[in-house]
């Protein structure tokens, strides 16, 4: 029997088996939180190769742009802080 004429009669068998990994690989991909300016360079890379793997392409090619800045997390903590003052402002002149 030869390569192909395996393939053409368990061609069910390997397209619910090749179906099944590709929707393990998404599930690993997508559970993976991204990347922050804190991540080591290793935990990028393992990031893009997993997502590129799932063909998640835009989620491996726009790696948190955003979380990379250097300025982030401190522009976070500030708005965070801004919207806590506004709001207890508002708190406190509510009758």
């Amino acid at each position: 029997m030869t390569v192909i004429q395996t393939v053409h009669d368990n061609w069910g068998t390997i397209i619910t088996i090749a179906g099944a990994l590709k929707l393990l690989v998404d599930f690993v991909a997508n559970s993976l939180p991204a990347p922050t300016a804190e991540s080591s360079s290793g935990e990028r890379w393992w990031f893009k190769f997993i997502n590129n793997a799932a063909l998640n392409l835009n989620r491996a090619k726009n790696l948190a742009r955003v979380e990379d800045s250097p300025n982030f997390l401190p522009a976070a903590e500030a708005y965070r802080q801004k919207k806590n003052a506004e709001e207890a402002a508002a708190a406190a002149n509510k009758p």
